[in-house]
């Protein structure tokens, strides 16, 4: 798909690579922004192509009200997510609390915009992790979730194939975000990720990899999984 005029919807558009991505698709001339997030203060958008919609990922009544009178979306894009930080021994709500965003909050907002997205043939992005691909120990909790997400792209993408709906994975290394603050390595700045991803989509390419470190590591998972998994349990 083109992003110069579509129609797109950004979960957890605030800030991060969120918010770089609503600003690369206004950039990049779309026609229309559905911009999310549990506190529509804090969306920073003046521009008036973009429609601030409150929602918040965890709740299902949340993601009706936010969904159910819109049928123009062409593209969208689950973005929102979160980090507990629990090793596999943390504690169960921590767990629980990202896979209620990180993946229960794609599959709520991919099922209630399903509909739409196939009448218009449109496509879904899901910002997925590495860690998708394989885990680190010390945030077992983000990459389980993670890796639930990456389960669901795979799925979604089989189903909705007959329905000419696209649907591709990005699959971040760290970005500089509030959520890899910590994190003692070089990170790609948010709007050089979220161009990728555009340029990603506009490419057709299933497994979109915004930054050099998730280059490699993907390019190597591609031939040698193993090796992966090796990698990230040393770190």
């Amino acid at each position: 798909m083109q992003i110069k005029n579509t129609i797109a919807f950004v979960t957890g558009a605030n800030r991060g690579i969120g918010k770089a991505l609503v600003d690369a698709l206004l950039a990049g001339g779309a026609k229309k922004v559905y911009a999310t997030a549990r506190d529509v203060a804090k969306l920073p958008f003046s521009d008036s192509r973009v429609v601030k919609v409150q929602l918040d990922v965890t709740n299902a009544e949340s993601v009706k009200a936010a969904t159910q009178d819109i049928n123009d979306v062409e593209l969208l894009i689950n973005n929102a997510g979160v980090n507990a930080g629990r090793t596999a021994f943390g504690d169960i709500e921590g767990h629980r609390s990202d896979l209620e965003v990180n993946y229960f909050g794609v599959l709520r907002v991919s099922q209630a915009l399903a509909n739409t997205l196939k009448a218009n043939k449109g496509t879904i992005v899901n910002l997925n992790s590495l860690v998708s691909l394989a885990s680190m120990a010390p945030i077992a909790s983000y990459g389980v979730s993670k890796a639930a997400s990456h389960s669901l792209t795979l799925a979604l993408r089989a189903e909705l194939a007959k329905d000419n709906v696209s649907v591709y994975g990005v699959y971040p290394g760290p970005i500089d975000t509030d959520m890899a603050k910590d994190m003692p390595m070089d990170k790609a700045s948010p709007s050089d990720a979220a161009k990728v991803i555009l340029d990603g989509v506009e490419a057709q390419e299933t497994h979109i990899t915004p930054d050099a470190m998730s280059q490699e590591v993907v390019a190597t998972w591609r031939s040698n999984p193993v090796a992966v998994e090796e990698m990230f349990a040393s770190m």
